[in-house]
């Protein structure tokens, strides 16, 4: 999700598209000269997805928007003289109910993974709507107020449409959250489940209840027993959000850690947000099950009460113990480890990189086994072909070319550092371990401290870092100074293009290199006039 600044639309759009802040009596998109220096968040969205879009039901003239738009570089710009003259128009243009059906039709043609944005004109002035107010304010307000009501109500019937299909098609719903790893475990899970019965889970890291919304109405089908949703936490309420459109007989949570920590400003309060789908999965009188290695003792303690929880981890101590994580171990074929259940015991071997992922597995054995009733032998010989989830920790070997750790999708410490570890088992005879590293965002508080460690550690386990944008994250580059011997280099870059650049001219067979978190373009951006 974009927030604007501001409140205007000018303003709004300057805001979400370039990351640059509403000024108090003027808008920058108003000023070709100077916007054309901004950052465009649609340009690196094309380099990954397949298309962009831009949908309005009225005219873009207002504000010199339309430049602006255009400017940002959108496959696809329409508006109200896309819409079929039989459409009835408000006073701005083609009203909300009409402008979502053609862009949810237009997006039910296209080939994902797209980016699309739509502008709404239901919620200005005039507030001109075509159904009747329902909400009696008195003053200026009510207007407003119920052009916002018409707007929501609009979306509300999209939700309520997969609600009632969800329904009706009823398949075990099983919910998984946590602060890093659930895109993962949801891969491996459907993995699993698959073996068994024909399963669906959200794509890729769609986790919102709009991206989930439409992904149950397009994808999921009646012979799908299990469906397996992300849920993200972007907030207090967002998880029971995404539970109310989803309600979960089960749920994992992988993880509870500093990533997001600047939503959160503590991790208690990220206890808080994730253990919202342990309530969701209670009043379904389910099965939680999560990872007891890193969840507060006392908290899990009180939550355990009066709840199915069942934790899993090393740690047979933690409250609700129940899965035991013996003798992991990371090998150059994948991870291996053996897991007990009562007196159930099996070993599990993975084609994935990674001591994190073991954790990960576990929970997806948790959910399998114990809450489904899958046998541990099914389990475990489904896991012996599950595929490397892409971008995080994804080993690419190719003859005559380096190793690649692909991890561009982390943004975590624990991520970083398990990439850290992987290098000197990936590395052949005579190669050097190579980083390309931006840094970390939304850590909050932790910011310093955690980059500061992680550049430590880098010294010890890197013989050529590769920082880019050293300015954001000069603790990282403190702390690998700090302790880098003989044979370690630091060298920075101002963009990740200008990295690999120097990094193609310099790589040999036997070396290997970890992309660690490729930042959007935005974050690279130096905005100057």
């Amino acid at each position: 999700s974009c927030y604007a600044s501001g409140n205007l639309s000018d303003q709004g759009m300057g805001a979400i598209f370039s990351a640059f802040p509403a000024q108090p009596r003027t808008s920058i998109v108003t000023v070709p000269s100077k916007y054309t220096s901004l950052p465009s968040l649609v340009e690196p969205c094309k380099k990954l997805w397949d298309n962009t879009s831009y949908l309005v039901g009225g005219q873009l003239e207002y504000g010199n928007i339309k430049s602006y738009i255009y400017h940002m570089g959108f496959d696809l710009v329409e508006e109200e003289s896309a819409f079929d003259a039989s459409i009835y128009r408000g006073r701005l243009g083609v009203h909300d109910g009409d402008l979502f059906a053609r862009k949810l039709n237009q997006l039910n043609q296209s080939k994902q993974p797209f980016f699309a944005s739509v502008f709404t004109q239901s919620t200005h002035v005039p507030y001109d709507i075509p159904v009747p107010q329902t909400i009696n304010w008195e003053g200026d307000t009510k207007g407003y107020l119920n052009c916002l009501h018409y707007a929501d109500s609009v979306l509300g019937r999209f939700m309520q449409e997969a609600k009632d299909k969800l329904k009706k098609l009823n398949p075990v719903v099983i919910g998984i959250t946590g602060s890093f790893g659930k895109t993962s475990a949801k891969h491996m899970l459907g993995h699993v489940l698959g073996h068994v019965a024909p399963t669906f889970f959200t794509p890729a890291s769609v986790n919102t209840p709009i991206g989930n919304t439409r992904v149950i109405r397009e994808q999921l089908k009646p012979e799908h027993k299990y469906f397996i949703v992300e849920m993200g936490a972007y907030g207090p309420g967002s998880i029971a959000r995404l539970c109310a459109l989803t309600p979960p007989k089960f749920g994992l949570i992988t993880a509870i850690g500093h990533a997001h920590y600047e939503r959160f400003k503590s991790l208690e309060n990220v206890h808080w947000a994730k253990f919202e789908l342990a309530e969701a999965v209670k009043a379904q009188n389910g099965l939680m099950v999560v990872n007891g290695d890193v969840i507060f003792r006392e908290f899990l303690a009180e939550r355990a009460k009066g709840q199915k929880i069942i934790a899993y981890g090393e740690d047979t101590t933690a409250p609700g113990h129940g899965i035991t994580i013996i003798d992991p171990e990371q090998t150059v074929t994948g991870v291996r480890f053996k897991v007990k259940f009562g007196k159930e015991r099996a070993t599990i071997e993975a084609p994935v990189y990674g001591m994190h992922h073991i954790p990960n597995l576990t929970g997806v054995i948790g959910i399998a086994h114990v809450a489904l009733g899958i046998p541990l032998k099914t389990i475990a010989t489904a896991l012996k072909t599950v595929p490397q989830v892409r971008h995080r920790l994804e080993v690419i070997r190719k003859a005559g070319h380096a190793t690649i750790i692909d991890d561009a999708y982390n943004s975590n410490p624990t991520g970083f550092k398990t990439g850290l570890e992987l290098l000197q088992l990936l590395v052949k005879s005579k190669g050097k371990r190579y980083v390309v590293a931006p840094g970390m965002v939304e850590l909050g508080a932790a910011h310093d401290e955690k980059h500061r460690e992680l550049g430590e550690l880098a010294a010890q386990k890197v013989d050529v870092m590769l920082v880019i944008r050293p300015d954001r994250i000069p603790t990282f580059v403190e702390g690998f100074l700090s302790k880098s011997g003989k044979g370690r280099t630091l060298k920075t870059f101002g963009s990740f293009a200008e990295a690999k650049a120097w990094l193609d001219t310099q790589l040999k067979p036997e070396d290997v290199v970890l992309f660690e978190h490729d930042l959007p373009d935005l974050y690279e951006s130096r905005v100057a006039f």
